[in-house]
């Protein structure tokens, strides 16, 4: 099947995931959530625009009860960069070691939606973030990442 077709199929699957998902959004978040969160499968998820390294986004969502944004899959992946826009924003992925990039959770990354050329072999420690391109990797410091984004579990 060629490349063209299979990427098409890829995109309506996605979409139809997505309508799907966001049709039994509740109609507004539980209390301890921001008002403003926006669910998607399960979840709620806020943007947050604020300078800071990884780390300080990582205490905010914590501070907030919830977490950076973990991707498992390409639906989310969807969701989560539609919601970035062009933003380039930190999510709840680390390089343990060399080769071996955890979530949030404590799961190893399966899915992945890295952007050509990435994860840069050279950038210690590593941190993920999304950006138009997909995902790639910074130091805790790179002011290219503007912010962050936070998730919730259903309550």
């Amino acid at each position: 099947m060629p490349r063209r077709i299979v990427l098409h199929l890829l995109t309506l699957v996605v979409a139809l995931s997505s309508a799907l998902a966001q049709s039994a959004a509740p109609a507004k978040p539980p209390i301890g959530i921001p008002a403003d969160a926006q669910w998607f499968n399960g979840k709620w998820y806020r943007v947050y625009i604020e300078p800071g390294g990884w780390k300080s986004g990582k205490e905010k969502c914590e501070r907030l009860r919830g977490q950076l944004a973990v991707v498992k899959d390409a639906p989310t992946d969807a969701f989560i960069r539609e919601l970035a826009g062009d933003k380039t924003l930190w999510l709840g992925a680390y390089e343990k070691v060399p080769g071996l990039w955890l979530w949030m959770d404590g799961t190893e990354m399966k899915f992945k939606a890295w952007a050509p050329g990435q994860p840069d072999p050279h950038t210690k420690p590593q941190w993920l973030h999304t950006w138009r391109g997909g995902w790639g990797d910074a130091n805790e410091d790179d002011k290219i990442v503007i912010g962050y984004i936070c998730e919730w579990k259903a309550r």
